[in-house]
């Protein structure tokens, strides 16, 4: 059994390892992952057809824990406990909720977090809502409990029946409201070292790609010498036929170094120099935390081309890289399609799916190429394949549905 530690408006954890109100889906996985001896089963829920309509949850079914995430911005906005005989809880120096010997009763609840205001009575849901900031207590309360007449407001004399009823679900959120709705910034906490993106521009001239806007957060010393940390903002413009050493100066060393053993794309290449294989091999820079890999030319070592990844859910790269908010200006052909749409400029965003973009850019019969992932350990990929689309010096890898996976952009002749 999980015995944790609840800091309101913050984190729920131990010694061990903590989960932190903001911090990135693929963060709260990965600290998952370390604790695979005592966290047993794991279950990550979603919308597989619209997955910027649901939350994005992380199920401890085990330990009645949930982890819910916004969808769009993937960082954690609520910790749910709700099932608190399966848990541990203790605030501060003390335990609330010790299963089969401190039950968490409405009283333990004041005893153990102070005073706060009065609870409100959710006649429709039959519950009564205890709250302080970042925190929530839920107590079953049945129509036979009663109200100032007219008010909606529970009975001021508080009963012996109230004191003892039972946590039966416990949130914790930031801010003082529950389901306000706001999503925290990314805790100082969870940067250790690495950037992150708050938006990557693709800056494009003439119809054509030259390079990436990079709006950047990065975490340093308050003063010299200080362990205390602060958020700094930083732009960055990389273009294509960047140094590796332009690359890191400006993104910082990359999470992994990946070298191509093969391009599975060569094929469709027109040039009959494909049939030549070099004895040098093409290398990426992952940034996992940005969202994308640069490719560098075996030869030259400059950038040639840019991957940027969404992260959605029931994609195979899912949780290895966090979501890159990349914006892509496409203008429209030369053609009705703009009078229709009444513009003649696309935003393109994680959040747009494909065929709104064959729409605007009017190329209802491209076929894709089919891009299917076996599995490194049985040959099987259980998210099936992806469709790549390729628009001017853009590849649009695309999912069953219809969202983008990913975005590749390389230098067109």
């Amino acid at each position: 059994m999980l015995d944790l530690f609840v800091v309101p408006e913050h984190s729920l954890g131990n010694e061990q390892w903590e989960v932190i109100l903001g911090m990135t889906v693929c963060q709260a996985v990965h600290t998952l992952k370390t604790q695979n001896q005592v966290i047993k089963d794991v279950q990550i829920l979603y919308s597989e057809q619209e997955p910027l309509q649901q939350d994005i949850v992380i199920d401890l079914t085990q330990d009645g824990i949930r982890f819910k995430f916004d969808a769009k911005c993937q960082r954690l906005k609520v910790i749910e406990v709700y099932d608190l005989t399966k848990v541990k809880l203790r605030y501060s120096r003390s335990y609330f909720n010790l299963p089969d010997n401190i039950p968490p009763t409405y009283r333990k609840i004041e005893e153990s977090f102070g005073a706060t205001f009065l609870h409100e009575h959710d006649q429709m849901h039959q519950r009564l809502v205890l709250s302080f900031r970042g925190i929530s207590f839920w107590f079953p309360a049945d129509a036979k409990y009663k109200s100032i007449e007219g008010c909606g407001l529970p009975d001021l004399d508080i009963s012996c029946e109230t004191l003892s009823l039972i946590v039966s679900r416990m949130f914790i959120y930031s801010g003082n409201k529950f389901n306000s709705g706001s999503c925290p910034d990314l805790p100082i906490a969870c940067y250790h070292g690495q950037a992150y993106a708050e938006e990557v521009l693709v800056v494009r001239s003439l119809g054509k790609v030259e390079g990436l806007r990079l709006n950047l957060f990065l975490e340093v010393r308050v003063a010299r010498g200080s362990s205390e940390l602060r958020r700094e903002y930083r732009e960055e413009f990389l273009p294509f036929g960047s140094s590796c050493e332009d690359v890191v100066r400006m993104l910082g060393a990359p999470s992994k170094i990946f070298y191509k053993d093969e391009d599975k794309m060569v094929i469709h290449d027109p040039s009959p120099r494909k049939i030549h294989r070099s004895h040098h091999s093409d290398y990426f820079f992952n940034y996992f935390t940005l969202g994308m890999d640069v490719l560098f030319d075996a030869v030259s070592h400059t950038s040639k081309k840019f991957v940027l990844h969404t992260n959605f859910p029931g994609h195979y790269d899912f949780e290895m890289y966090h979501r890159c908010n990349f914006l892509i200006k496409m203008k429209a052909p030369l053609n009705d399609t703009a009078d229709l749409l009444g513009d003649d400029e696309m935003d393109i965003t994680p959040s747009v799916k494909w065929d709104i973009i064959q729409h605007f850019l009017n190329k209802p019969d491209v076929r894709p190429v089919v891009l299917n992932r076996p599995s490194s350990t049985n040959t099987i990929n259980p998210f099936g394949p992806t469709f790549c689309y390729v628009v001017e010096d853009i590849i649009f890898e695309v999912m069953a549905s219809g969202y983008i996976s990913s975005i590749t952009l390389f230098q067109s002749d």
